[in-house]
This record gives C-alpha cells, structure tokens and sequence, in this order.
C-alpha cells in the first residue's frame, strides 16, 4: 500500500519566484506593510506565467483580484514579450486593456563571437569603443524605458506628491486630474475614488497642509481629521514600489534555510519556515 506523500521540492530543481503583497492600512499611525506569502516553483518566467502564478495564489488565499492595484516583477527580462500576453490576460479577467506604446533605441546588430574566438580583425584604436562606449549604450537602453514607465505614472499620480502646490490650481484644473486618476482606479462599475468628491477634499487639504509635506503624512493628517475619505488614492500611491529589492532578502533567507542537509522539503513547510524567519527579523 502507498503512501501519499507531500510534493517534495529539490534546491535546483525548479526556479522559483517569491509571492508578497504591499498594503496601507486605516489606522492613525499609518504603517506601509509588506506581507510575504510564500516562495512559487515555476517553469517559466514570462510575464504572462507570473500573472496567472500571481492570480491562482490570490485565489487560493482568498485575496479578492479587485482589491489589488498593480503587480511587480524582480527583473525586467520577464516581461518578454509583455504587451500582447497583458493584453490576452487583460482581456481575460474583463479589465481596461489600454496599454501605452513605449519606444525603444534601435541597437546595431553585430555577430556573436565565440569563446574560442582568437582576437578582434582589427585593433581598437581607443579604449572608449572597448569599455566606455559599451556601458553608455546598455545604461540609455535601459533608462529609456524606465523614463517612459515613470512619465506614465506621473500622468494620473503627479499632484498627490505635493498637494500644497494645488492652491495656486484652479477648481477646473483640480477636477481634470482627478478625473483622470479616477478612470484609472476601477474595476468594472466600481470606482476607487469619487473624483468630484476627491477634487473638494483636496481642494480644502491643500489649505491645511505645509510645502513639501509627503503623501503618508498627508494621509495622517487627513485620518486624524476623519475629513477626506477618498484620500484612499493616497494609499495606493503608497504601495507603489520603487523597487523589489525585498525579494533580495527573501532569498537570503532562502539560502541559509534549503541547506544541502535540508534539499528536500515539501513546499508548505518551507514557505512557512521562511514567513517565521521574515517575521522575526
């Protein structure tokens, strides 16, 4: 008779991705939580499959998809391909599927050389063509896109950085930006924001405010007052990340706990071992 036993998980076996969610709570002393849920095996590391990884992890934990506002990923390769695959997703779960066009600098194809290949057919005259030039050209790729990622978020974010600065706005200019934020936070029928309504609280918390005040200080405030309800818009600017460099520690702690002594373990109890490890620390 056999025995069934938990799915076992080798060190190498599977590449694996870490699953966490961000949050902003309602309390007073407003507190940016991040929430490790657990390390992902996967196949493969494409937008696409770390969106549909993502949604069946939701399911499982019973997260309702509606309440998220965006996702991330630990590295920029995995979105090969990212357009038409959100898109499909997109078109899947009945969501907006209006994805701005990014441009790209056109690279100059070259052929690979081989390791055994002896040396260049002609000698480099300046350094720079070898060293220099190389790392100009892989730093304005890469800034390119990340420019043009940012100055889409600055589109419908902008004026919540600092809303002192919305007094010298008319109520006309007030609106149109909360306009166009609050076409971006929904989900179907349901809307994050009331954008008229968002446009008057901003329109009396610029008055109360000091220059240079941050979002979560100004969501603070606006808690402790009880006055502004659909500053909600402030705790979604909140979990925004700027980076993914938490997963950076998630896998430290994924070092020291998947030993050679301990290459095998099921994934329930290496997920919780981690949370412990994540929590305590």
């Amino acid at each position: 008779m056999k025995r069934n036993r938990p799915q076992q998980n080798r060190a190498n076996d599977n590449d694996k991705r870490f699953v966490s969610v961000s949050k902003v709570g309602n309390e007073v002393n407003v507190k940016i939580c991040e929430h490790f849920l657990g390390f992902v095996p996967i196949e493969k590391a494409t937008g696409l499959q770390l969106s549909e990884i993502l949604i069946n992890q939701l399911s499982e934990m019973q997260i309702p998809i509606e309440h998220m506002r965006g996702q991330g990923y630990d590295n920029g390769s995995n979105m090969r391909g990212l357009r038409a695959d959100a898109k499909e997703l997109a078109t899947e779960i009945d969501v907006d599927a209006h994805f701005p066009e990014t441009k790209t600098r056109p690279r100059t194809r070259k052929v690979k050389r081989q390791f055994d290949y002896e040396a260049s057919d002609e000698p480099i005259v300046d350094p720079k063509e070898k060293i220099f030039f190389p790392i100009l050209d892989a730093a304005a790729n890469s800034l390119d896109q990340r420019f043009e990622q940012i100055k889409e978020h600055s589109k419908y974010f902008h004026f919540l950085y600092d809303i002192h600065l919305l007094h010298k706005s008319s109520s006309a200019e007030i609106l149109s930006f909360c306009h166009d934020l609050g076409h971006v936070l929904k989900h179907e029928d349901a809307l994050d924001v009331n954008a008229t309504e968002l446009a008057d609280e901003l329109s009396v918390l610029c008055t109360l405010v000091e220059p240079k005040q941050t979002p979560i200080e100004i969501l603070k405030l606006a808690i402790q007052l009880n006055i502004a309800p659909n500053v909600v818009a402030f705790r979604i600017l909140l979990t925004l990340s700027i980076t993914v460099a938490s997963g950076e520690r998630s896998f430290s702690k994924l070092k020291l706990i998947k030993t050679y002594l301990r290459s095998t373990m099921s994934q329930e109890r290496l997920s919780g071992l981690l949370s412990m490890n994540l929590d305590q620390n």
